[in-house]
């Protein structure tokens, strides 16, 4: 363990191992189980809007009006971009997360953590697991939560198309993309994908 803190002080990744609690086997396992937990939240969050979105851009393709599909020419062009961009950034963030966690892996092998004493005192360790942790959140799973919204606002983009098709044609020609708020989720999506870039 002492070459481990050793690398991990060079690393300035133990920023908080002058803590006084002293950490076990339990509390690592609390930890990690805590952090599977969050894992699987995001990923149900995902499949959730993603499941969203299909269903709301089914209810727009079933909109037979011509008038108001023209209304809309200049939306979908603008949805795709902005959800190509989001699929990238989720595809890079899936990526850098599963080359950290590898790394997690990598350490806790190295370091023998599950042949440990349940009373060891493995402290180090688990304050490096920690930091690893709360960057992985502050990194990847930003980006994650950052495509979640994203998805969110452009499903509700094709909600609003989708209620609009379904009401007077002859309202079409009047249509606009600024007071129905549509304008606006496509230009927060925007700016939510400039956080990132």
């Amino acid at each position: 363990m002492k070459s481990f803190v050793m690398v991990c002080m060079l690393l300035g990744l133990c920023g908080g191992y002058a803590e006084a609690k002293i950490y076990k086997y339990s509390d690592y396992t609390s930890i990690r189980n805590e952090f599977d937990d969050f894992c699987t939240a995001v990923n149900d969050n995902i499949e959730s809007v993603n499941n969203g979105y299909v269903r709301a851009l089914t209810a727009y393709k079933k909109c037979s009006s011509n008038s108001w599909r023209a209304a809309f020419v200049t939306v979908i062009p603008e949805i795709d971009e902005r959800r190509s961009a989001l699929d990238q950034y989720k595809q890079e963030a899936y990526s850098l997360a599963g080359k950290q966690n590898y790394e997690i892996l990598k350490i806790a092998r190295e370091n023998n953590i599950n042949k440990v004493q349940p009373d060891e005192d493995i402290s180090e360790f688990v304050i490096w697991y920690k930091n690893h942790i709360s960057f992985m959140k502050s990194g990847p799973f930003h980006e994650l939560r950052i495509y979640i919204d994203g998805y969110e606002k452009l499903t509700a983009v094709y909600v609003k198309m989708a209620e609009s098709c379904a009401g007077d044609a002859s309202k079409a020609g009047d249509f606009d993309l600024v007071t129905s708020g549509i304008k606006g989720l496509l230009d927060s999506v925007l700016s939510l994908i400039d956080k990132v870039k």
